[in-house]
């Protein structure tokens, strides 16, 4: 045990620490979120405002919790949640809940919370979802009043239908549709998952590959028929609705809603790497894509990070990092950054947990594809704004998944917009000719 005298000699030197961090990086791109003991690597991460989650391996006084929250100061342990074996490798904030997935077991001391557990932020308590999953989670996702995983699992809830992919509705777990998902031969996973233009598109190593649920029954993706490229690793939408889906073949497929495109992703993969792609995320139309991979389409410095601005043009992210990206998140006008390595942009204090300020590089009211044909303003604001168009025109007001939350029609003038939405980054779509504008809300 740690005499007072020793707690405080130990916050003394957090905040010693914690100021050469942001003296170091006043002028760097990359910049650590909060003092931290960092000593293994983030796979997971979600940002709420100004809060931020995520897995490691953290200190605060006597805590040492495998998974916490950064309040902008401190890393806090949550709940009687210390330090739980295993992964986490997907995480959403639904209300007052966060739904974390992964691979571990018996957490917080609940033989029940295997695999997923939900966290209520006001009573700051965690929670069983049944009995838990027999098998890993990979992805969860919202679609509707259900929570929904994706992985390696079996029977959830002892439902026989319930491989693989499976819906929790608040008291139960259940299949999504029958029959059940067709395995392959050896271990089958259904690796991740984004809802679509209203339905659940996911994909992985089960025979067909790439399906989407309509809410009913599952069906092929149309136009759909690569699987000669191998399992669907990661998938994402942007924010012009455009659907990407990473495969094992190292090849980016680009879907508009009618036409496929292939984009071939390369790189030299560093010793004891397998995979290349470990993540995608979206700024409006630009993608970062993190991994393992070196000199990214034949770039310098774009090493474990890139930037894909969705047309033809890759960009290095500030000189690179020097080990594995595993998540991204776009938040607050930042990339926040998780993974392996222990320096970003030769920033040694930048170490697995970063932000990279996009600021400098995409200013808010970036244009995405064409000639500015309407305005938005004041951008950032706290949900009151107003869309000023030049011409009659339907706005779609999307979040950064590209789920439509409401739609607006312009008759060729002003109207203003006043929405309680959760502070964050948004985007305001013209139908008609796609341009895309970025949204700030405080």
């Amino acid at each position: 045990m740690k005499t007072i005298k020793q707690n405080m000699l130990y916050k003394i030197y957090l905040v010693a620490v914690s100021i050469m961090f942001y003296v170091y990086t006043a002028d760097a791109q990359f910049t650590p979120i909060g003092p931290g003991d960092y000593s293994t690597d983030s796979y997971e991460l979600l940002v709420d405002g100004n809060d931020v989650y995520a897995d490691g391996l953290f200190i605060n006084g006597q805590d040492m919790f495998s998974y916490g929250k950064f309040d902008g100061t401190d890393w806090n342990k949550l709940g009687n949640w210390a330090f739980v074996i295993g992964l986490k490798t997907s995480s959403i904030k639904v209300g007052n809940d966060i739904y974390l997935g992964g691979i571990f077991s018996n957490a917080t001391g609940d033989p029940n919370m295997d695999n997923i557990a939900r966290y209520n932020i006001t009573t700051n308590t965690w929670y069983a979802l049944g009995v838990g999953l027999n098998g890993g989670v990979q992805s969860v996702v919202q679609m509707g009043s259900n929570i929904i995983a994706c992985g390696s699992f079996t029977d959830a809830g002892g439902d026989p239908n319930a491989d693989y992919i499976a819906k929790w509705d608040g008291s139960s777990w259940s299949a999504l549709a029958t029959p059940a998902i067709s395995p392959t031969l050896g271990t089958t996973f259904v690796n991740d998952m984004v809802v679509y233009n209203g339905e659940l598109i996911f994909g992985g190593n089960f025979t067909n590959i790439l399906m989407k649920w309509d809410g009913n029954s599952f069906t092929n993706v149309p136009g759909w028929n690569f699987n000669s490229y191998g399992a669907v690793r990661k998938l994402l939408v942007d924010g012009a609705n455009n659907l990407y889906v990473y495969t094992d073949a190292n090849v980016i497929l680009k879907y508009d809603g009618n036409n496929w495109t292939s984009i071939t992703f390369s790189g030299n993969v560093p010793p004891g790497n397998y995979r290349i792609v470990n993540d995608m995320v979206a700024d409006g139309t630009d993608i970062y894509i993190g991994g393992s991979f070196l000199n990214a389409m034949g770039i310098n410095d774009a090493d474990y990070l890139i930037k894909f601005d969705g047309n033809s043009t890759w960009t290095a992210i500030g000189g690179g990092l020097n080990d594995n990206v595993n998540d991204l998140e776009i938040a607050n006008g930042k990339l926040y950054i998780a993974g392996l390595f222990t320096d970003a942009g030769n920033n040694s204090a930048a170490d697995k947990l970063i932000t990279f300020d996009l600021s400098g590089s995409n200013s808010i009211n970036e244009i995405s594809n064409a000639v500015v044909s309407f305005s938005l303003y004041p951008n950032p604001n706290k949900g009151t704004f107003i869309i000023h168009s030049e011409k009659t025109a339907i706005f779609e007001l999307t979040d950064i998944t590209g789920k439509v939350i409401k739609t607006y029609h312009i008759q060729g003038t002003a109207l203003q917009v006043n929405e309680n939405l959760p502070a964050g980054m948004y985007f305001v779509r013209e139908t008609e000719s796609g341009i895309v504008q970025k949204l700030i809300i405080e």
